[in-house]
C-alpha cells in the first residue's frame, strides 16, 4: 500500500484553528449578503504558497512504513494519489499528472478549478473526481480523452447563494474566498452509492448519488475533513478536525464510533485495515497509526523534515 502525504511550509496558526474562531468566522447570517460583483473579484485571495508531497510504502501485514519519494512543488499541492505509474496531484487551480518513472508532467485545468482540495479515481467510471472549494464544485475528468465531463455544485437550497456561476465564468481569475464560499468543499470521495462530500463551513458530510441528487448525511461538525467509506463499515467516516476526533457513522447519521487523539487540529484520517487508522496531526506535524478498537498507538512518525504542517493523506 502506498501512502501520499501533503506538507505545508506554513506553521499552523492555533488562534485561527479553534472552534470558537471558526464559529465566529462563519456563523453570521449576513455572510453571503451584499457581495461584490463576480467580475470584480481577483486572484489575490487565491493561495500562493507551495506545498510538498512525500510518498511512503506501508506493509499492511507488519504495519511498517518505508520512505519512497519526496517531491517539492512550486504550487499549492493539496492532495495526491498514486494511479499505476502516475502521481496525480491536486493543486489549487489545476491537477498534475506526474509520471514516477519518466518524471514527465502534464497539467489539466478548468474554469471552475479553483480551491482544488482532493483528487480521487472512481473505480466504477474510471473518471477522476476533484473537489474545489472556491467554486463549491466537483469536477469530473475522463483520463482517456483528457476532458472534463461534468460539474456538480453544492446545492443552494441547503447552503445559500453567492454567485450565479456560468460554465464560462473563470473562478481561477475571479477567486471566491473562504468567507464567501457556500460550503468550503474540501473533499469528494467516490463510493458505491455515489460521491461523498465534506463541507467545512457547515461541518456536513453529504452524498451525490449517480443521478446527481444530493442529500446531507450529517452536519454540525464545523471544520471537518475527509469524508470517506471503508471496507466493513456500513456507513462513512470523517475527521472532526478542531476536536481531534474520528467519527464512524451509519448512512442514517447515527454515530457508530468516536475516537479522539490529543490534537488541536486533526487534519485528516485514513483507514488502513480492520480497526487501524492513520492520523495526520497538524499541530504536532506528525503521523500516528492507531488501533482504535484497542485504543493503542502503534507508532508515531515525525514528518517535520518535509514541511512545517502535515496535511491530507491518501492510500493507493
Amino acid at each position: 500500500m502506498y501512502i501520499c502525504i501533503t506538507h505545508s511550509p506554513r506553521t499552523l496558526v492555533f488562534s485561527r484553528s479553534s472552534l470558537p474562531f471558526l464559529k465566529k468566522r462563519y456563523e453570521s447570517s449576513k455572510r453571503l449578503r451584499n457581495l461584490g460583483e463576480f467580475n470584480d473579484l481577483t486572484e489575490k485571495n487565491s493561495p500562493d504558497w507551495t506545498n510538498n508531497i512525500s510518498v511512503w510504502k506501508l506493509d499492511r501485514k507488519k504495519l511498517a512504513i518505508k520512505f519512497v519519494k519526496f517531491l517539492e512543488r512550486d504550487y499549492t499541492a493539496n492532495h495526491a494519489i498514486i494511479d499505476k505509474d502516475n502521481l496525480l496531484i491536486c493543486g489549487n487551480t489545476f491537477f498534475e499528472k506526474f509520471n514516477l518513472k519518466s518524471k514527465k508532467s502534464h497539467y489539466f485545468s478548468h474554469n471552475w478549478f479553483a480551491g482544488g482540495h482532493t483528487i480521487y479515481k472512481d473505480p466504477k467510471t474510471k473518471q477522476l473526481c476533484i473537489s474545489c472549494s472556491s467554486s463549491d464544485a466537483i469536477l469530473f475528468f475522463n483520463p482517456r480523452n483528457k476532458k472534463f465531463t461534468k460539474t456538480l455544485r453544492m446545492p443552494e437550497k441547503l447552503y445559500g447563494h453567492n454567485y450565479d456561476l456560468k460554465p464560462t465564468d473563470d473562478v481561477r481569475k475571479h477567486y471566491i474566498n473562504n468567507d464567501t464560499q457556500l460550503t468550503h468543499l474540501n473533499c469528494c470521495y467516490p463510493c458505491n452509492k455515489g460521491y461523498i462530500t465534506t463541507s467545512f463551513i457547515q461541518g456536513a458530510i453529504g452524498l451525490f448519488d449517480f443521478k446527481n441528487n444530493y442529500r446531507e448525511l450529517t452536519s454540525g461538525f464545523l471544520g471537518c475533513h475527509g469524508g470517506r467509506t471503508r471496507k466493513g463499515l456500513n456507513g462513512f467516516y470523517f475527521s472532526d478536525s478542531p476536536s481531534g476526533c474520528l467519527y464512524e457513522m451509519s448512512w442514517g447519521g447515527k454515530i457508530l464510533r468516536k475516537f479522539c487523539v490529543e490534537s488541536k487540529w486533526l487534519h485528516d484520517t485514513q483507514w488502513i485495515k480492520d480497526n487501524i487508522y492513520l492520523f495526520s496531526l497538524s499541530d504536532f506535524n506528525c503521523m500516528q497509526l492507531w488501533d482504535i478498537e484497542k485504543g493503542v498507538m502503534l507508532w508515531n512518525m515525525d514528518v517535520s523534515d518535509y514541511g512545517k504542517t502535515s496535511l491530507l493523506i491518501s492510500t493507493s
